[in-house]
């Protein structure tokens, strides 16, 4: 989840939402080299999102959702395996956490 500091407009804060959205979809490719893991793009998008291929997994990690609570002043976001077929997942768990940790060393705090 990123939030951000004092008040905004409606329409700036989703615009301001929209450009982190696109920020971490592409973000993701930068938290994973940061965690050591070999990565590089996957041939399958999630819709207009890029995906990527992590440390030889087979399924795609991409942003798979977002939320804009204008109220809150959050967009919360989830980076995650894509499902391209059922019962498909990545099969090291742990490149999810170590994931996890290069978004918090990279992206810990952003400016958009």
């Amino acid at each position: 989840m990123y939030q951000w500091d004092g008040e905004l407009p409606e329409q700036e804060a989703q615009r301001l939402a929209l450009r982190a959205v696109a920020y971490i979809s592409c973000a993701i490719y930068d938290a994973a080299k940061s965690a050591g893991l070999p990565c590089q793009p996957s041939p399958i998008p999630n819709g207009r999102r890029p995906a990527w291929l992590i440390a030889g997994e087979r399924v795609p990690i991409s942003l798979t959702l977002s939320d804009v609570e204008v109220s809150q002043r959050a967009c919360q976001m989830s980076v995650g395996p894509m499902m391209v077929a059922l019962g498909a997942l990545p099969g090291n768990v742990g490149l999810l956490a170590r994931l996890a940790e290069g978004f918090r060393t990279r992206f810990g705090t952003i400016r958009v």
